[in-house]
């Protein structure tokens, strides 16, 4: 919108309230600042994971550190003797020859974790990564990271963290029923452990498309944070006995902790027309682009009245400098 524009807009008759409403809007553009950025601490960005067949260096292969279902060694298999946990998981891909184990091209940055679930008892559907005489395995599969094999460490509480953060890739093909429900939990010094079923909807992991899932850490009831010990992802529930799962596989990416920040599909004021989790300059902006407008976004529609005008500017000004962070 130009000058020219502005100047041709109709200019109703205000209230004196209308009038100062305005006035206080002009006043806090000048002095009103977009808040900053929210940093976030790593717990897995997946990128220190390779193929090589040495523990505890940087490319070495992602089970020695993630443990999944499958048995590892004894040498000269490989190089240690590991043993799987009998559940449907594995974490890593599998070429025959122990090249490629992470996954380079559905990624959000340099490498994600392939997660092979299969909640059926048996090994099928997986690629062939380890040893196991163990079948059947139980209905449900889960892989296990001790915190202590990760730079994080077990204080969560540093930083004023307040959520754990998991991106997530599914694949059409994918089994999404109650028999796969999508888990993380947490296990701490003393033994405690928390399990936090996944919120949104489970077919999310049969879409093609990269998913942000927030959890407050405050739903992991009963952990010590100062004390985390192992975190876990997991498809299905370790007391089903009885009903075989399904099975299919799902990428994760870039695991965080977070402090509060923006998160405005979780949290956001009345007034945010730009999804920056407050109300400013910006927002202005989007009233005054669609200055006599109905909108096609009913959200921009402050006032409900199907037009963009002076009453939208009076319901933002009531909210200006608002802000909400979540969690």
């Amino acid at each position: 919108m130009n000058k020219q524009e502005i100047k041709k807009m109709p200019i109703p008759n205000f209230k004196e309230d209308d009038y100062k409403l305005i006035f206080i809007i002009l006043f806090i553009i000048m002095v009103f600042g977009l808040p900053a950025s929210a940093n976030y601490l790593c717990v897995d960005d997946m990128d220190a994971y390779g193929d090589a067949m040495t523990p505890g260096i940087t490319g070495g292969r992602i089970y020695y550190v993630w443990r999944d279902g499958w048995d590892i060694g004894p040498p000269p298999v490989d190089v240690v003797t590991l043993p799987g946990n009998l559940t449907g998981s594995q974490v890593y891909h599998w070429n025959g020859i122990g090249t490629g184990l992470m996954e380079s091209t559905i990624v959000r940055s340099g490498m994600s974790m392939p997660f092979y679930y299969e909640n059926d008892g048996d090994n099928a559907y997986k690629p062939v990564g380890g040893n196991n005489p163990d079948n059947p395995l139980m209905y449900y599969s889960e892989a296990t990271v001790a915190t202590s094999d990760l730079p994080i460490g077990s204080n969560w509480t540093i930083g004023d963290v307040r959520a754990l953060v998991l991106w997530f890739y599914g694949n059409p093909n994918n089994d999404a029923n109650s028999t796969e429900q999508m888990y993380v939990a947490l296990e701490d010094g003393d033994g405690h452990i928390s399990v936090v079923l996944y919120d949104g909807d489970m077919d999310d992991i049969k879409e093609a498309s990269w998913h942000e899932w927030n959890i407050e850490l405050a739903d992991f009831a009963d952990i010590n944070l100062s004390n985390v010990t192992s975190i876990s992802i997991g498809f299905g529930n370790e007391y089903n006995t009885t009903t075989p799962g399904g099975a299919g596989i799902v990428y994760f990416d870039d695991i965080r902790l977070y402090p509060p920040r923006c998160v405005p599909s979780l949290l956001q004021p009345i007034g945010d027309l730009d999804d920056d989790c407050d109300v400013d300059y910006d927002d202005l902006i989007i009233i005054a682009d669609n200055w006599l407008l109905a909108p096609s976004d009913p959200k921009i529609d402050l006032y409900s009245d199907e037009t963009i005008d002076f009453r939208d500017i009076a319901e933002l000004g009531r909210a200006w400098g608002e802000q909400q962070i979540w969690p």
